[in-house]
């Protein structure tokens, strides 16, 4: 027999803390230009910019908008074309979806493997 999983109640969260701790506006968004120290090579310049937890960070003032530890992070990286991070790794899978342009993926032990991603 199939039935209806139980219902939760609704966590009570005012307007002004819905604000304050679980909403990001883009145009609010900081940028920051030397997030990793890989940015100060002209080949990996990027901006960061964090929405989501804390996630890897190098420089301490890149604090995101909704800082709750929900597990995963969400953030954004605004290259140029021929531009973006070193190769590098971590413990936890990261999602690449281009917004727009192409954006060129690598990976493996010398970054012998690459995806090419579109929008």
């Amino acid at each position: 027999m199939h039935g209806r999983p139980a219902r939760r109640a609704a966590p009570r969260i005012s307007r002004e803390e819905m604000e304050t701790t679980r909403t990001a506006r883009f145009a609010d968004l900081k940028r920051f230009n030397l997030a990793f120290v890989d940015s100060l090579l002209p080949e990996h310049r990027k901006q960061n910019i964090k929405v989501i937890g804390k996630g890897v960070v190098e420089d301490p003032r890149m604090t995101p908008p909704i800082t709750a530890d929900h597990g995963p992070t969400v953030a954004y990286i605004r290259c140029q074309p021929g531009t973006g991070a070193a190769l590098h790794s971590y413990e936890t899978p990261e999602v690449f979806i281009p917004l727009n342009g192409k954006l060129v993926v690598t990976w493996g032990e010398n970054g012998e493997e690459e995806a090419l991603l579109e929008p």
